[in-house]
């Protein structure tokens, strides 16, 4: 439960960092928690969930879906994963105060230039990465057999919003 709260709390900082423009409070580089283990039961959910009895209908948004595994963890650990190359990403829009005397305009010219210039190149190799490791039950199925999982349809916008 630690893991979890701790991860999700990292997400909500992402996102609010993003849309709001301000710097990320919280590091993937100082954190000690490990992400939440895969092998947990929930990951093995059916979704959509089941009925709680027999007689309870199906809602009609879901009525259709044909109930699958969910992998909602496995979602949770790569949309935590995703959200440390965005902090990466967040980093090369780091700006810091305005030069205003001599030791400011050297300090950003040394330290700012080169860590965007070798940042960026390090942030297009962990996309490629994150892409060729997410696991095959994550990816968007292009058959167009069946519609996403909800989480899987999230991190695919995540995705695109980081690409554009």
């Amino acid at each position: 439960m630690r893991s979890r709260v701790w991860w999700g709390c990292y997400l909500m900082d992402k996102c609010l960092a993003e849309e709001t423009g301000r710097p990320c409070l919280l590091r993937y580089r100082g954190c000690t928690t490990p992400l939440p283990a895969v092998d947990e039961m929930d990951e093995l959910e059916m979704w959509p969930p089941l009925p709680v009895t027999s007689t309870t209908p199906l809602p009609k948004s879901v009525n259709s879906v044909k109930p699958r595994r969910g992998h909602i963890v496995s979602a949770f650990v790569w949309t935590c994963r995703l959200a440390m190359i965005v902090e990466n990403i967040l980093e090369l829009e780091w700006q810091g105060p305005p030069a205003i005397e001599p030791f400011d305009t050297r300090f950003r010219a040394e330290t700012l230039s080169v860590q965007s210039d070798k940042l960026a190149g390090i942030v297009a190799g962990q996309l490629a990465d994150f892409r060729s490791f997410l696991p095959r039950h994550l990816n968007l199925d292009s058959t167009g057999l069946g519609p996403p999982l909800p989480q899987v349809a999230i991190m695919i916008a995540v995705r695109a919003d980081i690409l554009v």
